[in-house]
């Protein structure tokens, strides 16, 4: 494929040992490639959930697939994923050029990454790559937008705005400390910051 993908030719794939060639087997080749790109043994893309046909096991992406964070410090993964990805590319690349359809659906926040419009992507877009860590900036949010409230009281004292903030509680009642938060993005062990476990 890395040979095709550059190619303005139309790829016409057919199989050893079977009769039929042309547009058929092509079609086929792209469904099969496409499937399995979602298999969980790739380690490509965010999970909602997984799902087994034939002794295989695929990512289930309700909201279409978005890639899964890798942490920085694990070179050798890294590197496969990358190889992955420049994989997909030319094979999405040709699909294009051949005007063939990927049975691979991308979430919007990904195809905004791809176009370079992601700077304008706000909390909302995460919600369609992982609703559990939507569900807990979400809660952050809350917490920070309270909190600016308190801030911009100007009739209050430095202590008092300090005591109020401790007291901001969700709408459960839990307060920011009762979160345990610190400094690993959630659902995984990729420290955002050196020692992320141990700050809090």
């Amino acid at each position: 494929m890395t040979e095709l993908a550059s190619s303005t030719s139309l790829l016409e794939v057919y199989y050893v040992g079977e009769v039929g060639t042309g547009l058929g087997p092509t079609l086929e080749f792209y469904t099969l490639l496409s499937h399995a790109f979602q298999e969980t043994s790739r380690g490509m893309w965010q999970e909602s959930g997984t799902c087994t046909v034939n002794g295989r096991t695929y990512v289930i992406a309700p909201n279409g697939f978005y890639p899964r964070a890798v942490s920085q410090t694990d070179s050798a993964e890294l590197s496969k994923l990358c190889d992955d990805f420049t994989y997909l590319g030319r094979v999405v690349g040709k699909a294009l050029i051949d005007n063939r359809i990927l049975d691979l659906t991308f979430s919007e926040p990904f195809y905004r990454w791809l176009l370079g419009t992601h700077e304008k992507m706000g909390l909302a877009a995460i919600r369609d790559i992982d609703e559990v860590l939507h569900s807990s900036l979400k809660q952050v949010e809350i917490f920070a937008l309270k909190k600016e409230a308190v801030l911009k009281q100007e009739d209050l004292t430095p202590e008092r705005k300090e005591s109020l903030i401790k007291q901001i509680t969700d709408e459960n009642g839990a307060t920011l400390d009762d979160l345990c938060l610190d400094f690993v993005l959630p659902g995984t062990d990729i420290e955002l910051t050196a020692g992320g476990h141990n700050v809090l």
